[in-house]
């Protein structure tokens, strides 16, 4: 018996027995995107990632999410949340398949397209989550977020150099005297005095009061205002992140989820 088709889901004609044909419908709705179709293979990792973004009570807080890692460059600029803040690349820089994007973070890096002065995001002052996913070596500089151009002020940043880490969210800047790599970097506040760092699952509290938010696209591998060492990186990002504040225990799971994707991603196999 014949069966027919509305979004993702069959009925076999004559009947009323529905069954889902696996994918979630924002997966398919960011296939349609996609100007190459992925593999059988990588639509079901997108879609069990999305499933369990959803599940973990994750997926409703993003603005924004892009895995820099896909079968293709067009494809990895996506946001995956929605058809909007989708990312576009600043000159050339590297892309590699299942892998991401490689900067120099003086002309070759990423505008995100997210800009934390639109009042419709549900990323806010007091209210914020801001992270990415990147690997490089301890030789390497990195820097992700925005700087208002020729101002010293840090706002919505993280930047590693050799000695420091450096970071703020929605403020002015901090550091640690310590250097991260490979390491999923995370910064969220929900309220007006304090907002958290995480590397990895280690947390840490800076009580640093918020500032207005910069009316400025998001960078992933450079900033807006080329110039000091520590603003430069070619490091390799594989995630972008933007939304409403999560707490710790989402925030932990929400990098399992990531890591998981990151760790079969490489092995799909065209």
């Amino acid at each position: 018996m014949p069966f027919f088709k509305t979004q993702n889901k069959f009925c076999q004609a004559g009947t009323s027995y529905w069954f889902s044909s696996g994918y979630e419908p924002e997966a398919y709705d960011l296939f349609a995107r996609m100007s190459m179709t992925p593999s059988t293979e990588l639509k079901r990792l997108i879609s069990l990632t999305i499933k369990r973004l959803k599940g973990a009570d994750i997926w409703n807080y993003l603005d924004c999410y892009q895995s820099y890692n896909l079968h293709t460059s067009q494809a990895s600029l996506l946001n995956w949340k929605q058809d909007k803040y989708n990312a576009t690349i600043i000159n050339s820089p590297t892309w590699q398949k299942y892998v991401g994007f490689t900067g120099d973070g003086l002309t070759n890096y990423i505008n995100t397209g997210f800009n934390p002065y639109n009042t419709g995001a549900l990323f806010s002052q007091n209210n914020a989550l801001f992270g990415v996913t990147t690997t490089g070596s301890d030789i390497t500089y990195g820097a992700h977020g925005v700087r208002a151009p020729y101002v010293p002020n840090y706002n919505t940043w993280i930047a590693r150099a050799s000695f420091n880490m450096y970071f703020a969210l929605n403020s002015g800047w901090t550091n640690i005297f310590s250097n991260y790599f490979n390491k999923h970097i995370v910064l969220e506040r929900n309220n007006s005095t304090s907002f958290t760092l995480y590397v990895d699952k280690d947390s840490s509290t800076r009580n640093i009061g918020t500032t207005e938010v910069l009316n400025y696209n998001l960078y992933v591998l450079a900033e807006n205002n080329i110039g000091n060492a520590e603003n430069l990186s070619t490091e390799t990002a594989k995630q972008f992140f933007v939304g409403n504040y999560l707490g710790a225990s989402k925030v932990e799971e929400f990098q399992d989820i990531i890591n998981n994707f990151n760790y079969h991603v490489q092995f799909i196999r065209k």
